[in-house]
């Protein structure tokens, strides 16, 4: 087994052992039987002295009589079955740091491997809406949470629509540039001014031409959520720009 696998191996036994244990009582670890030789004694007092003191998934409370030569932890046992009998196991105390932990290493290719899971490829990523304009996670968040991809892109196209006309009187990025004196402000310069808004208008036209294309079809051909949330993101930025909008009279 590999170093990982070895982890793991551990771990699964001794989720296995809590399941069989009354609520408030040790979980007890016998190396012999439970663990079937697998993992030499060494390679267990390393592993629990990870798990406790770099990981905190759990605390040893007694170790196997022939193990109490070897140093496992500084500070004295908290629990003593009784001082004149061990009985070869080890005892230990769940931390809640636990269950996070073991799952967490059955992704593990190498894991997944030995316990004849095959590896697949994340094909889905975490996306965090909260970071978009507010209006857009306000209004879409939902639609995204619940796998209507399509919608939430598509709702994201009309608040940016909505915003042009409310600004201007025109929903179009096209018409609401060019004939109401829309003007954003935030360019870097003022000699790049010009096309810091002609960026800014060809960028709702593109959300305009989106809006058309997905309009056309049942469910806009958006099944990816990352597809769906670079849309989002699109949008995002959109929102973000017009709020710095000014009406220039000319």
């Amino acid at each position: 087994m590999t170093g990982k696998q070895k982890i793991y191996f551990l771990l699964n036994n001794i989720n296995h052992a809590r399941q069989l244990t009354a609520s408030g009582q040790p979980v007890i670890i016998d190396p012999l039987n439970d663990l079937n030789g697998n993992l030499r004694d060494v390679e267990l007092t390393q592993l629990f002295a990870k798990f406790e003191k770099d990981e905190q998934l759990l605390k040893v409370l007694q170790v196997p009589s022939r193990l109490q030569m070897i140093e496992l932890v500084d500070d004295p046992f908290e629990y003593q079955s009784t001082p004149e009998y061990n009985d070869g196991c080890y005892h230990i105390k769940i931390l809640p740091a636990f269950d996070d932990y073991f799952l967490k290493i059955q992704e593990e290719p190498e894991v997944q491997e030995f316990t004849g899971k095959t590896p697949t490829k994340k094909t889905k990523q975490l996306h965090d809406l909260s970071v978009l304009h507010k209006e857009v996670f306000e209004k879409c968040n939902n639609l995204f949470e619940s796998g209507s991809y399509a919608e939430a892109a598509e709702k994201s196209f009309k608040i940016v629509k909505d915003r042009l006309r409310d600004l201007t009187g025109y929903e179009k990025g096209s018409d609401a540039f060019g004939n109401n004196g829309l003007h954003i402000k935030g360019a870097s310069a003022s000699n790049v001014d010009h096309d810091f808004n002609q960026a800014v208008k060809f960028l709702t036209m593109a959300i305009d031409n989106f809006r058309n294309e997905k309009s056309h079809t049942s469910d806009g051909k958006i099944d990816d959520p990352q597809r769906a949330y670079e849309y989002l993101t699109l949008s995002s930025l959109a929102m973000n720009l017009l709020d710095q909008a000014e009406i220039i009279t000319k």
